[in-house]
């Protein structure tokens, strides 16, 4: 069944974000047993922040009007980027720059979402 605010939003759907932001959850979750990661810490910290963004994403895609999980979702990708720094002597620099690039997608698909999610409520308010 298609998107109902699809059309009504712009474009754009607050949806969509989730669902990207889902599958790059995915993705931090399998990274470390694809690459094999040298660090544990690294290996937990990608795990554990693909579990709280796929979480934070299926909830952003239940509640679709709700923005909180989009926000802390914006935090957990900055965390991606803090972290690939933290890590940087320890990792090889491509799994520094797969953290990089998972953070900025998780803040942009969160950004996108919020985004759409107040084009939605503008709307509905509109006159």
């Amino acid at each position: 069944m298609a998107d109902n605010n699809f059309a009504s939003s712009g474009g754009a759907s607050p949806r969509v974000g989730s669902t990207l932001n889902l599958l790059v959850g995915i993705w931090l979750i399998i990274a470390p047993f694809i690459f094999g990661y040298s660090t544990v810490a690294m290996m937990n910290d990608s795990v554990i922040t693909g579990i709280v963004v796929a979480i934070l994403a299926v909830i952003g895609l239940t509640i679709a009007s709700e923005t909180w999980s989009r926000w802390l979702n914006v935090i957990a990708g900055i965390w991606l980027i803090i972290s690939a720094a933290v890590y940087s002597a320890a990792e090889s620099p491509a799994l520094i720059w797969n953290a990089i690039v998972m953070g900025v997608l998780v803040v942009a698909f969160s950004a996108w979402s919020i985004n759409a999610v107040r084009h939605q409520h503008h709307q509905r308010f509109a006159i």
